[in-house]
C-alpha cells in the first residue's frame, strides 16, 4: 500500500506498509540546515525580502509562520502559511520557495524528508 503523504512523529512505523520516500518526519537525528547555518539564513531572508508592496499606511506587526518540507536532496517543497500577516505573506512565500538547497535532515545516516516550521517576528510600524 503506497501513501502519497504521511505526517510522522513516531519512529516506530511498520515499514512494510509505507514506502520510505513518502514519510515526512517532524524530528530526526540531524535536522535540516540552511547552508551556512541560522545566521546565514536570517541574512538571506533580510537581503531577499522586498517589501515595496507595503505602503506607509500599512501596519504589519506580529509573527508570520510558514511551514515547508526539506526534501532528501535539500530542495524545498510543500510551502504554506500557518500564521498570516496579510500583505507580506506572498513575498515571504516567494523567498522561501526560491531558497538554495538546504543540508537535508538525516536519520540512521541517510537523508530523509523533514517538516520545517519557520517563525518570523515582523514589526513594520
Amino acid at each position: 500500500m503506497a501513501l502519497t503523504s504521511l505526517y510522522c512523529k513516531s519512529q516506530t512505523i511498520d515499514s512494510t506498509y509505507i514506502e520510505s520516500d513518502t514519510i515526512v518526519y517532524e524530528i530526526v537525528e540531524q535536522m535540516p540546515e540552511f547552508p551556512g547555518g541560522t545566521a546565514c539564513f536570517m541574512s538571506y531572508l533580510s537581503k531577499n525580502i522586498k517589501l515595496s508592496s507595503i505602503s506607509q499606511e500599512d501596519v504589519v506587526h506580529g509573527r508570520f509562520i510558514a511551514r515547508f518540507i526539506v526534501e532528501k536532496d535539500g530542495s524545498i517543497t510543500g510551502v504554506y502559511v500557518i500564521r498570516s500577516l496579510g500583505v507580506i505573506d506572498d513575498e515571504y512565500l516567494r523567498v522561501i520557495r526560491e531558497m538554495p538547497k538546504w543540508e537535508p535532515g538525516m536519520k540512521d545516516g541517510k537523508p530523509v524528508r523533514v517538516w520545517y516550521t519557520l517563525p518570523v517576528h515582523i514589526d513594520f510600524r
